[in-house]
């Protein structure tokens, strides 16, 4: 197992595909918000995000998401305010640097490395 601060998910999965906006994003396989960048980084597959299902699995592997805490835009949920930064025009990386800021004082998950896929051809 591995730890993985979400700034560093982030700034990981943005460099596997473009920057795309609205809910869409978090489950597209030619671009990604933030958070689907996020998932990317950590292997999860795009099966697993349909529906709300990508928002509550980027929950579960940073609780701290669900907390409110002061934001750019207020005192808002944190996952919240990166989607609409996200929405807003910040880049990933720039979102990923205010990421920085909260989750290095987070208790960090244990995040089991994706399984390596043999492809042929």
């Amino acid at each position: 197992m591995q730890t993985m601060r979400l700034s560093e998910a982030i700034r990981l999965g943005a460099m596997l595909k473009p920057q795309g906006g609205g809910c869409e994003s978090i489950r597209s396989i030619t671009h990604s918000c933030a958070l689907g960048a996020a998932l990317d980084a950590v292997g999860v597959e795009m099966r697993y995000r349909s529906g709300n299902g990508a928002y509550e699995r980027v929950v579960e592997l940073w609780p701290w998401l669900d907390r409110i805490t002061a934001t750019p835009r207020g005192t808002v949920r944190a996952l919240t305010a990166i989607y609409e930064m996200n929405d807003d025009g910040w880049t990933r990386e720039a979102i990923a640097d205010w990421v920085a800021t909260i989750d290095a004082q987070q208790e960090q998950v244990e995040i089991p490395a994706p399984a390596l896929v043999a492809v042929e051809g």
